[in-house]
């Protein structure tokens, strides 16, 4: 009998990639073409509000590029960087307690991510400050069937003890709590102004990994790279830089420029860490894999808070929005928010 050879088995390449001679002009020209393209597109929006006020293209302009923004910013989370982080973390260079130990792990950082925006926004909302406890919310009360009854303990309330309270109002011709909860207009600034910066921080690391991504790449691979980093600019740089002009900024504010300009950076930094890097940076690294996987991770955390609690509960479900968005409108808010999850979703396919 011959005996069997036994089953090769292909083992996975994690050996730092060998250094190629790149052509530093190709660099150095996406690395400012990008700079351009992100700084460009997350301003644009601020550029019209604040330098044109009265100009007609506004009102429907950024309705548009508002909600179509929303789209782009979830189906970034939770189709882009949740399954990066996945793939990076368990990938087969990684070691026993990324794969085997404890493969949930992505989660936990996605869920990490969103709690440390959740303190975030617990700390320094302004709410905080603008909405004190009354002696009501702190006592007990009489029930119709003679009852005694204490609405809140450790300032936890139930559905009915709310309903009570809002039926009580009512009666004396109160206006409900939660309406009755009013912002300055420096508190509501500071308030959108949070929102902003949470979305940047949640897009800014994963720009770092696109442009270290790109300047990375090598032979035919690199237009394609290329192409969609740009496309990445002008995506997620029309999505905050949306948001940033719906901030009530004086006429010619140069603040909503800083704010895009530190957006568009972010691609340039990771692209100029790739250059001083290259021939000792290998991808396919545990080091480099646990860099990427942790950052995605951590910024889908971000953007899922951000873009559902704040974004999509304040637009479509929140009673304002109710009043504001209506009829066809909500239809078209609707259309465009799928519109722009699904362009996100394509060109995640491709980066």
């Amino acid at each position: 009998m011959i005996p069997r050879a036994p089953p090769v088995t292909l083992q996975p390449v994690c050996t730092p990639a060998q250094s190629h001679d790149l052509s530093r002009k190709k660099d150095i020209g996406a690395l400012f073409v990008l700079l351009l393209v992100g700084t460009v597109s997350c301003g644009f929006s601020s550029f019209l509000t604040t330098w044109f006020p009265k100009l007609r293209i506004r009102p429907w302009y950024l309705f548009t590029v508002t909600h179509w923004g929303t789209g782009v910013l979830l189906s970034m989370a939770f189709v882009h960087l949740i399954p990066e982080s996945f793939q990076a973390l368990q990938s087969p260079c990684m070691s026993e307690f990324w794969r085997s130990d404890f493969p949930p792990m992505p989660g936990a950082i996605v869920f990490g991510g969103f709690l440390f925006v959740t303190i975030l926004e617990m700390v320094f909302h302004p709410v905080r400050h603008a909405l004190e406890a009354t002696p009501e919310q702190q006592s007990c009360y009489t029930l119709p069937e003679g009852d005694t009854h204490c609405p809140r303990v450790y300032g936890v309330a139930s559905a009915p003890d709310i309903q009570i309270q809002q039926d009580r109002r009512a009666e004396r011709g109160e206006a409900r709590l939660d309406d009755a909860i009013t912002f300055t207009p420096e508190q509501r600034h500071r308030k959108e102004l949070m929102l902003v910066w949470m979305l940047e921080l949640g897009l800014v690391g994963h720009s770092v990994l696109v442009g270290l991504s790109l300047s990375t790449t090598e032979g035919g691979k690199f237009i394609t790279s290329f192409v969609t980093g740009i496309l990445h600019q002008i995506f997620q740089g029309m999505a905050l830089g949306s948001r940033i002009a719906l901030l009530p900024w004086p006429e010619k504010a140069l603040q909503p420029w800083a704010m895009a300009l530190i957006f568009g950076v972010t691609v340039p930094i990771g692209q100029g860490i790739g250059i001083s890097v290259h021939g000792i940076y290998d991808e396919q690294s545990e080091i480099a894999s646990t860099f990427i996987g942790v950052t995605n991770g951590f910024s889908a955390g971000i953007l899922i808070f951000t873009a559902l609690v704040e974004l999509v509960s304040e637009d479509f479900i929140s009673r304002k929005s109710w009043r504001l968005l209506r009829g066809r409108h909500r239809v078209y808010a609707c259309c465009l928010l799928f519109f722009g999850g699904i362009c996100q979703s394509i060109l995640g396919a491709f980066i």
